[in-house]
């Protein structure tokens, strides 16, 4: 039987989303899909979605630091085994956010509330927010990172900078240092840092950005991740 041959049927197989699986649309049978037949023989990627990245580095060795695995685990969590923005930003909301540095609409939003003034005028129509997270810890309020289902903004002291989600073009992960970091269009300006030590969060909004990103424009460039 061939490989892209269903061995029950013998339908022609496809592609999950997900990249884990291939299903016969005929009699619903689905199997389990490796990295080698995915184009990747070394496994070099991590099992990161090759639907939404182009892979520029190898993050075997990354995977080796316990933080960034964490991380880099999240991902490939939320984009193989969640598969869509919806699920992954329910992720976010019912199991990440544990703690007041760290809102949503309806959880934790009094820390949302303190920083109204700062955030509505760069907000647009039907745009909402999905994730609150502040960057320094000692200065609450004015340090942190917003990611909408538009945009991620990054305000500080200076002001605000932003990256709109149809506008990444690459993720570049920093993992010099014991604490990973995800620079948006490889700008230290724009990075999704670890909000005090919560590599899956960082991890989940990553993915979250990357299907938001695809599920909007299917035909767009895939990212590259370096």
């Amino acid at each position: 039987m061939e490989d892209n041959k269903c061995r029950f049927c013998g339908g022609e197989l496809v592609l999950s989303k997900s990249r884990t699986k291939k299903i016969c649309p005929f009699c619903d049978a689905k199997f389990d899909v490796d990295a080698k037949s995915l184009g990747d023989p070394d496994g070099r990627d991590a099992g990161l979605n090759q639907e939404l990245f182009y892979i520029d580095r190898d993050f075997r060795e990354a995977m080796k630091k316990k933080n960034t695995s964490e991380s880099i685990g999240a991902i490939r969590y939320c984009l193989n085994e969640l598969g869509t923005a919806k699920d992954v930003e329910n992720y976010i909301r019912n199991s990440l956010i544990n703690d007041e540095d760290v809102a949503s609409e309806g959880v934790n939003q009094r820390r949302i509330e303190n920083v109204k003034d700062k955030i509505e005028p760069h907000m647009e129509a039907g745009e909402r927010i999905i994730v609150y997270g502040d960057n320094d810890l000692f200065f609450r309020g004015k340090n942190f990172v917003l990611v909408t289902n538009l945009k991620c903004m990054f305000f500080t002291k200076k002001g605000v900078k932003t990256v709109r989600h149809k506008d990444l073009i690459s993720i570049k992960l920093d993992d010099s240092l014991s604490t990973p970091s995800w620079l948006l269009n490889g700008n230290y300006e724009t990075t999704i840092s670890n909000f005090g030590a919560k590599y899956q969060l960082q991890g989940a909004i990553i993915a979250l950005i990357s299907l938001l990103i695809f599920e909007n424009n299917q035909d767009r460039e895939r990212i590259r991740l370096v």
